[in-house]
């Protein structure tokens, strides 16, 4: 069974001129408590250098495709995740 399968990934341009790379992936999750194998959708924002095309600080984690726009949104608009 594959274990890792990229549904979407966005690069987010803030209007504070920050950029973020947001992915999306189906997975795989071994999960003893739940039976064994579980699979899911999960998503996770970082920071991005446009110049080098490195991924820096890891800034969201979270669910799907939900989370994967609302994320992209929030980034676009405030450059930020408030805490």
């Amino acid at each position: 069974m594959e274990r890792k399968k990229k549904i979407i990934q966005s690069y987010v341009y803030a209007d504070n001129g920050k950029c973020f790379f947001v992915s999306t992936i189906n997975r795989t999750y071994d999960i003893p408590a739940a039976g064994g194998e579980v699979n899911g959708e999960e998503t996770i924002a970082w920071e991005y250098d446009e110049v080098t095309k490195e991924r820096g600080e890891m800034v969201w984690t979270g669910g799907g495709m939900k989370d994967h726009w609302y994320i992209c949104q929030v980034l676009e608009r405030n450059g930020k995740l408030s805490r």
